[in-house]
């Protein structure tokens, strides 16, 4: 095999990997529909006038020493379990540490509030 030919399969090759990776940067069906997930964590409001509803979207952050939940940019409170919120989440370095959630019922004696995991 002459230095020309390997030179030609190698750019065959390339071009067949820039196809299949432009092909999966393409939106699929399922690519933006946020997936409910049947993971709910309790979390403890620590901004007493945030004013929280069942339904509002969150997003929920890892900060290291405690994992906050932030509604529009704000923090309004941190998950109780931090150390099964991690297990059982997952979260990595490219997707910035965070999760969206929505806020799945917020109780009326306690200042606590329970969050349902979605995922995109």
């Amino acid at each position: 095999m002459g230095f020309q030919e390997r030179k030609d399969r190698a750019e065959k090759f390339k071009q067949k990997t820039d196809q299949a990776l432009d092909q999966l940067k393409l939106p699929g069906l399922s690519s933006a529909v946020p997936v409910e997930t049947n993971l709910l964590f309790e979390c403890i409001k620590t901004l007493s006038e945030a004013k929280i509803a069942a339904g509002d979207l969150v997003r929920i952050i890892d900060m290291r020493d405690k994992v906050e939940v932030f509604k529009d940019m704000v923090g309004i409170g941190h998950v109780v379990a931090p150390g099964s919120f991690r297990d059982s989440v997952k979260l990595t370095e490219e997707n910035g540490m965070a999760v969206d959630a929505i806020v799945f019922e917020v109780s009326e004696l306690t200042p606590t509030f329970m969050v349902k995991i979605y995922r995109t």
